[in-house]
């Protein structure tokens, strides 16, 4: 199997909060927010989800765009990634154009690119279509594995990457997606140069397949409060990888959710792993 391109080594877990942790908030809220509880990094919905995600009004140069970027520089915040990248078969990749042109204002983010046709031929242009307006723009791009997208485990990534000729792509792992779809640790060894971002919540061993999305959405666990294998996870993985923490979960105020996953999510990592 082909080696992917390096990464440079990093000593030690930089942290993000993932805006589905505080989707309650607007964007420039959730950079205060993640500052306060000192998260130098986010992610931001920058290109609009369907519903129940709502627009953060985030694409052109929107007054919301222009205070959430006033307020990274203010506050030493950095735009990790942006999202969503949804590719279908008829997805025309000029179309991420506007939210392309907001990330470049926001940063140099990362882009998570999903697929999400069933037929993995018949994206693939499409997807490597959409990987090289992303190069013109300069941002890295990764793509998240999901039981409900193309991509639905690390070994399957890895050969559509090499079937599109990109080795520099890389996966975003999802902890609950992963372990819900039947990831092993055995596969975070043997992949591992190819996971590029880890996004982190926990959640019972078992949940029907008929409940699984609105879990992902809504109810994610802190990590530690499940019964998902994240300390064993997280040491297997190379060094300097973000891990952003990902927890929608209305048991707990937002304040409350943030605090409480960042501090469990550090105390989940090997010593000395956090940077």
């Amino acid at each position: 199997m082909p080696s992917p391109l390096p990464m440079p080594p990093a000593p030690g877990h930089p942290l993000c909060l993932e805006f589905l942790t505080a989707v309650d908030l607007d964007a420039p809220s959730f950079v205060s927010l993640a500052a306060q509880h000192g998260f130098r990094r986010i992610s931001l919905l920058v290109n609009p989800m369907s519903p129940p995600y709502r627009d953060f009004d985030l694409l052109g140069d929107s007054a919301t765009r222009r205070e959430t970027h006033r307020r990274c520089e203010e506050l030493g915040v950095t735009v990790d990634m942006i999202e969503a990248f949804n590719i279908q078969a008829d997805t025309n990749p000029q179309s991420f154009v506007p939210a392309l042109d907001s990330g470049a204002a926001l940063g140099r983010p990362v882009i998570n690119l999903l697929p999400r046709d069933e037929d993995e031929a018949r994206i693939a242009d499409g997807f490597a279509g959409a990987c090289a307006l992303a190069d013109r723009y300069g941002f890295p791009v990764m793509t998240e594995i999901s039981r409900r997208a193309t991509l639905k485990t690390l070994p399957q990534a890895v050969r559509f990457f090499q079937r599109i000729g990109r080795p520099d792509l890389r996966v975003v792992l999802d902890t609950l997606h992963f372990f819900r779809f039947g990831g092993t640790l055995e596969q975070v060894r043997e992949y591992r140069d190819w996971i590029g971002r880890i996004q982190i919540s926990d959640g019972p061993a078992g949940m029907p397949l008929a409940d699984q999305l609105t879990e992902a959405r809504q109810h994610r666990l802190i990590p530690g409060d499940g019964a998902l294998p994240l300390r064993e996870l997280l040491a297997a993985l190379n060094p300097g990888l973000v891990i952003g923490v990902e927890v929608p979960n209305p048991d707990y105020t937002t304040d409350e959710r943030v605090r409480r996953s960042r501090a469990a999510t550090l105390a989940l990592l090997p010593p000395g792993a956090a940077a």
